[in-house]
C-alpha cells in the first residue's frame, strides 16, 4: 500500500508540473509564432536562411542532412556509454547489471519518441515544401502538445508498472531492486527524450 501511495503521490506530482509547463508552452508559442518571428527565423537581409534540400547533388545533400542525426545517435551512446561506466566504476558490478537488464525497455521509449518525433517532422516538412507557412506554425504547435502529451502519459504509465515491465523480461531478483531503480529514473526523465 505505501509503495502504491508513493507512486500515486509522484504521479500527482509530476502531473501539477506537466500541467503548469504545458500552459507555459502554449503562451510562448502564441507569442513566438506571431508571424514576425517566423519571417526573422526564415529570411535574413531579405534573402532566405533555409537550406532547400530538393536542390544540389543528391549525395551532398543527403550528407548535410544525416550529419545532424548522426550526432544525434552519438550523444544517445555516449549517454548509454556513460551510464555503464558509472554504475559500474561507482555503484559497483550489481548496478551495471541492473542497467542492463533496463536496457530492452529504455530502447523501447527511445523507439517511441524517435518515431513519434520523425511522424512529425514529415508532416511540418510537407507543409513548409508546400510553402503553407501558417499551417507549419499550427503543425509544430500541434506536435509539440502531442509530444508532451504523450510524454506525460508514458511517464506515468512507466512509473507506474516498471516492476510489472522488470518481471517481464525475467530479471534476476538479485538486481530487481537496483534495475527497478534505474527504470524509475530513467522514465521520470522521459519527456525531456521528446
Amino acid at each position: 500500500i505505501k509503495c502504491g501511495f508513493e507512486s500515486l503521490t509522484k504521479f500527482n506530482e509530476l502531473k501539477e508540473y506537466y500541467e503548469i509547463k504545458f500552459f507555459e508552452l502554449q503562451r510562448n508559442l502564441d507569442k513566438a509564432w506571431d508571424g514576425r518571428w517566423f519571417k526573422r527565423a526564415y529570411f535574413k537581409n531579405g534573402e532566405k536562411m533555409v537550406n532547400d534540400l530538393t536542390n544540389g547533388k543528391t549525395s551532398r545533400v543527403i550528407l548535410n542532412f544525416s550529419i545532424p542525426l548522426f550526432i544525434s545517435v552519438v550523444f544517445q551512446q555516449m549517454y548509454s556509454i556513460a551510464d555503464s561506466v558509472i554504475a559500474g566504476r561507482f555503484a559497483g558490478e550489481a548496478a551495471l547489471a541492473a542497467v542492463g537488464a533496463s536496457y530492452p525497455i529504455t530502447n523501447i521509449f527511445n523507439a517511441i519518441a524517435v518515431g513519434c518525433n520523425i511522424g512529425c517532422g514529415v508532416v511540418i516538412s510537407q507543409l513548409f515544401g508546400a510553402g503553407k507557412y501558417k499551417k507549419v506554425k499550427t503543425a509544430v504547435s500541434t506536435s509539440l502538445i502531442a509530444s508532451l502529451v504523450i510524454s506525460v502519459v508514458l511517464t506515468a504509465l512507466g512509473i507506474l508498472m516498471t516492476p510489472s515491465l522488470m518481471r517481464l523480461i525475467n530479471t534476476p531478483e538479485n538486481i530487481f531492486s537496483d534495475s527497478v531503480l534505474y527504470l524509475e529514473i530513467y522514465v521520470a526523465g522521459f519527456a525531456f527524450l521528446f
